[in-house]
């Protein structure tokens, strides 16, 4: 068919394409590869009658396919059909205009996937950026920190060794007053233990003197 239709006029290939000839013949290879009729004569005529009646609108690949074993890819692709009604001659070749139309349409999506790039680039330096940021003021922080916490620790240290000191101090202020009060406990005792001896010596001579005055007079 390609070759009886390789030198046709464009005005009837554009007829062709005008009245769906081409998608016709996709239903109808279609409706015969997965129905497989008894009598495909038959059933060619009955689906063209019903085109006939029914008209183009409602026209798909898988019109004449029941619903229950409709395929999900179609049968016939479109650069077959293309080659089978030799559509794609000097007539269909693309015009200077859609050419620049092409390009055009090439060189924006170039340009919006170098955008898209550039746009994803710097959003990841923009986030190692940030990261770095956080983390180095994380580590201010922690460094801040650490010397606070070693200040703190080296005051509590000192703390501790005063109030070490301190105490040290006051156990030896009170052993001191302990060792002057007992001195001059000792002292005071050893004064009055002098002067009772001493009264009871005085009396002790005093009253043998009387005596042995009593004694001989």
């Amino acid at each position: 068919m390609a070759a009886s239709m390789k030198g046709l006029d464009p005005a009837l290939k554009k007829y062709l394409r005008s009245n769906k000839l081409p998608d016709v013949y996709e239903a109808l290879i279609t409706g015969l590869a997965i129905m497989c009729p008894d009598d495909p004569y038959q059933f060619i005529i009955d689906k063209l009658k019903y085109l006939i009646e029914n008209g183009f609108d409602d026209l798909e690949w898988d019109l004449f396919v029941d619903e229950s074993v409709k395929p999900t890819n179609r049968i016939v692709s479109e650069s077959n059909l293309e080659y089978i009604f030799n559509l794609d001659d000097e007539s269909m070749l693309p015009t200077p205009e859609m050419y620049e139309k092409a390009y055009y349409h090439y060189n924006t999506k170039q340009q919006k996937l170098c955008f898209c790039a550039w746009m994803q680039y710097y959003l990841i330096k923009k986030k190692k950026r940030n990261d770095l940021e956080m983390k180095m003021n994380k580590a201010a922080t922690f460094h801040a920190h650490r010397k606070l916490k070693m200040h703190l620790e080296e005051w509590m240290e000192w703390v501790k060794y005063r109030k070490g000191r301190q105490a040290m101090a006051y156990q030896k202020i009170h052993h001191v007053l302990n060792v002057s009060i007992g001195r001059v406990i000792f002292e005071a005792w050893h004064t009055h233990t002098l002067d009772a001896r001493r009264q009871r010596e005085y009396f002790e001579v005093n009253i043998l003197c009387s005596y042995f005055i009593y004694l001989f007079h």
